[in-house]
């Protein structure tokens, strides 16, 4: 059976659970954005978009209003997701930044578990290094 679950513009990256119980979709919908969708495999309905107050919390204004991307990286033991934000800040002093979360889809809260912001950050460079292995 087929289904429809989301349609993406530009490209997307699709991680499933172990268990193929969820998917989540990174949608890079922009030059400057890009979001993380969440979807469970065995109810019917559309994604569910990862909009996490607590992750969000970390980020300065700066940071969510410039070039902010927001990436599933892996899914971890017990139906965890590891998700990141980085980018870089609009306006002057520009800084590159990264963040890192796991996130609960039951509770729908993520955890910070690292932190690479401000000026003179080590961020981009691993930002960029990454997607070189890609």
């Amino acid at each position: 059976m087929e289904r429809k679950i989301s349609s993406c513009e530009r490209w997307c990256e699709v991680l499933w659970s172990a268990n193929d119980s969820q998917i989540a979709i990174t949608d890079w919908l922009g030059s400057n954005t890009s979001e993380i969708l969440l979807i469970r495999t065995d109810q019917k309905g559309y994604a569910i978009l990862i909009d996490d107050e607590a992750a969000r919390a970390y980020l300065t204004k700066e940071e969510m209003v410039g070039h902010c991307y927001w990436e599933a990286l892996k899914w971890e033991k017990d139906g965890l997701l590891r998700i990141r934000a980085f980018g870089h800040t609009d306006d002057q002093p520009l800084h590159e930044f990264m963040y890192e979360f796991i996130f609960d889809p039951i509770k729908k809260s993520a955890t910070l578990v690292k932190k690479e912001s401000g000026p003179r950050s080590q961020a981009e460079q691993k930002i960029w290094a990454s997607k070189e292995k890609h």
